[in-house]
C-alpha cells in the first residue's frame, strides 16, 4: 500500500479503507456500486495534488458526471476545470484514465490533522493529510469495479508508436498465455520512474508531480526495457537500447513539479525543454 496515497470509499455510513486494493496495481479489484446520494470516494495525500489514474476493471455505463470537491479546512469547495478522462459517452469511469482537476482560484487546500475533524470521515483517524471527495451526479453500474488508483504514464498504443511489434499478438501471448496487453509493465515502469525521482530527492510523493505527460517517453522506454528483459536473451540488445533511452530522458531536467506544494501550477514551474527524445 501507497501509504501517501489513502482511499476511503464511503458506502451510505459504511467507510471503506481500500488503501491497500486500490493502491497496490497486483492487489484485488473493488466494486463501486456507488449510489449517488449517499456514496463518494476520498483521497488523501501528504500534499495538495491535481490528478488521479483510475485503472477500471468493470466499466460503469450509466450516464453519470464526476464533481470533485476539496477540503479547505473547515469544508468542501468545489475544483474547477474538471478534466474526466474515464468518461465515455456521458459515463463517467467507464474507460481506464486521468482525472484532472484545479482548485478553484477563490479556493485552498486545507491540511487536516486528523480526519476525525471531517465529518464524513469522522470514525477513522488519518493524520496530517489533503483530502479530495470524488462524487457522480447519478448511481453508477452496480457492477462497477475499480482495480487501481494512483499513477500510470503510458499505454499501449504510445508503446506501439514506438515498438510497433510489441504489440503483435503473438508475441503476447509468448510472454504470457492469454495476454492481451502490457498494462502491468507499464504501471512497473510508473513505480520505476517514482522510485528514481524520489531515490534524487527531486520528489519525496507522487503528489509533486502536475503534468504526467512530462514522463510519458521515460515510461515508454522503460516499459520497453522491461518487456525485453522478460523476453530473453534474444533480445538483449534490444533491451540495452531500450535503457539507455530511459537513462537519458529520465535524466534530462525535471518538469513540472509542484516546488511550492499548493496543487497549483505557477509559472515558474513550468519548463519549455522537455528532454531528450529518441529519433
Amino acid at each position: 500500500m501507497k501509504r501517501y496515497n489513502r482511499i476511503i470509499f464511503k458506502d451510505n455510513t459504511v467507510l471503506n479503507d481500500f488503501s491497500p486494493s486500490l493502491g497496490d496495481y497486483f492487489a484485488n479489484t473493488e466494486t463501486i456500486a456507488l449510489v449517488s446520494a449517499e456514496d463518494s470516494i476520498m483521497i488523501g495525500s501528504y500534499l495538495p495534488w491535481n490528478h488521479r489514474y483510475i485503472d477500471v476493471s468493470t466499466a460503469n455505463d450509466q450516464t453519470a458526471a464526476l464533481s470533485v470537491e476539496i477540503w479547505d479546512g473547515s469544508d468542501w469547495t468545489a475544483a474547477a476545470d474538471i478534466v474526466d478522462e474515464t468518461a465515455s459517452a456521458g459515463a463517467s469511469l467507464a474507460q481506464s484514465g486521468y482525472v484532472f482537476f484545479t482548485v478553484d482560484k477563490d479556493s485552498k487546500w486545507g491540511r487536516e490533522n486528523s480526519t476525525e475533524d471531517i465529518t464524513a470521515l469522522s470514525s477513522m483517524k488519518i493524520y496530517n493529510m489533503f483530502w479530495a471527495r470524488f462524487t457522480w451526479n447519478a448511481d453508477l453500474n452496480a457492477n462497477t469495479a475499480l482495480n487501481y488508483i494512483g499513477w500510470r504514464f503510458s499505454n499501449d498504443n504510445e508503446l506501439g508508436s514506438y515498438y510497433p511489434d510489441l504489440l503483435d499478438a503473438a508475441l503476447l501471448d509468448s510472454f504470457e498465455s492469454g495476454k492481451t496487453n502490457w498494462n502491468d509493465q507499464h504501471f512497473i515502469a510508473a513505480d520505476h520512474i517514482l522510485m528514481k525521482l524520489e531515490g534524487r530527492g527531486e520528489i519525496w510523493t507522487p503528489n509533486t508531480i502536475l503534468e504526467p505527460s512530462r514522463f510519458l517517453h521515460a515510461s515508454i522506454e522503460k516499459t520497453a526495457e522491461i518487456i525485453f528483459k522478460a523476453l530473453g536473451d534474444d533480445y538483449e540488445d534490444n533491451r540495452k537500447n531500450a535503457s539507455s533511452e530511459f537513462h537519458k530522458l529520465i535524466n534530462s531536467p525535471v518538469k513540472d513539479l509542484d516546488s511550492n506544494q499548493d496543487g497549483f501550477q505557477q509559472t515558474s514551474e513550468r519548463r519549455e525543454k522537455i528532454g531528450i527524445y529518441r529519433t
